[in-house]
């Protein structure tokens, strides 16, 4: 962990993001889980840039977490459509109480709180 903070902070690089996302799931009209897809960063910073989101606060894969966190959580809950999710991106990434949003460090210490052992060594290859 300690040489992965030394390259990356508390952000996500594109491997710890894909590894994050890869435990995401949402659960349909049915109530059946289903996993979350992957989009890539270009595909969500082309998404925020469709809607006129503008992050000033994004290092690395954030951003594309916290895309991937609001499509698993809250889309179709309390946002209904790519503009929301869009502005609801730039709303954590952009806070001014916590420039960045700190979701690495909410979404290590949530692998904390689940059991779940998180390999950093898998993450420095980016």
């Amino acid at each position: 962990m300690k040489r992965y903070l030394s390259h990356f902070g508390w952000n996500f690089n594109k491997a710890a993001c894909q590894y994050a996302v890869s435990k995401m799931w949402k659960t349909d009209q049915q109530g059946k889980k289903i996993k979350v897809d992957f989009r890539q960063k270009e595909q969500v910073e082309e998404i925020l840039k469709k809607h006129g989101v503008d992050l000033k606060n994004d290092n690395l894969y954030n951003a594309v977490y916290v895309y991937h966190m609001i499509l698993a959580d809250y889309y179709g809950v309390s946002v209904d459509d790519e503009r929301h999710i869009a502005l609801m991106v730039k709303a954590i990434i952009d806070d001014p109480d916590k420039p960045g949003g700190n979701v690495f460090s909410h979404w290590y210490w949530d692998m904390i709180d689940y059991g779940l052992g998180v390999d950093f060594d898998d993450f420095l290859d980016d």
